[in-house]
């Protein structure tokens, strides 16, 4: 092959990869948890108590986190969470 139809081959390929990558559908929301802490770390009976966490969307789109505070089996509480892509 010439050194001109080599890079022309090339230049294609380039071209095409930069197509795909431009049409790729975006990465779904996906969450890691981290730095959970409950206060105080002995509870007690009709005392409140907070629970804490950091969820961050390592995903590329916008999501909701869904959570339950579960207590003795039963699940006392719910609350979601809209993260985006990259936030905490």
């Amino acid at each position: 092959m010439k050194k001109h139809t080599i890079m022309a081959v090339i230049m294609a390929l380039l071209v095409t990869l930069i197509i795909l990558t431009a049409c790729a559908e975006p990465a779904p929301a996906e969450f890691e948890l981290s730095s959970l802490d409950i206060s105080p770390v002995e509870v007690v009976s009709g005392e409140p108590t907070t629970v804490t966490a950091d969820v961050k969307n390592v995903g590329e789109v916008q999501g909701t986190y869904a959570t339950s505070l579960i207590v003795n089996d039963k699940e006392v509480e719910t609350t979601q969470v809209l993260v985006a892509p990259g936030a905490t």
